[in-house]
């Protein structure tokens, strides 16, 4: 997935993190002429972040990359039918965005 500061949650996702996947797209809004509707659906939740850019986790678990360094992509873990919802979606030229998981059980 193509991401950027905005969408990759300002750089902070690293692999071996956990996100969800929105797609966020925009239409004219009936109501108000001229105006814009913003549409988000959640597309895939709880995705194991496997690489940002071409960096993996290092073989001890920690991360080889400091959060915050600049990244254009970001490859996940995903069953078949949650990578055909993203590559949908990104036909459709919805952007895809990123939120962060907390690792914490409870």
């Amino acid at each position: 997935v193509k991401v950027d500061q905005q969408t990759s949650v300002g750089y902070l996702v690293g692999p071996g993190d956990l996100v969800d996947v929105y797609a966020v797209s925009t239409k004219p809004d009936p109501g108000q002429p001229g105006g814009v509707a913003i549409e988000s659906p959640l597309l895939a939740s709880d995705l194991l972040v496997f690489a940002v850019d071409a960096t993996m986790l290092t073989r001890d678990g920690t991360r080889a990359r400091r959060p915050g360094t600049p990244y254009t992509s970001v490859t996940f873990a995903v069953t078949p039918a949650e990578h055909a919802k993203l590559l949908a979606a990104a036909q459709r030229s919805a952007k895809l965005s990123l939120t962060l998981k907390s690792k914490k059980q409870g």
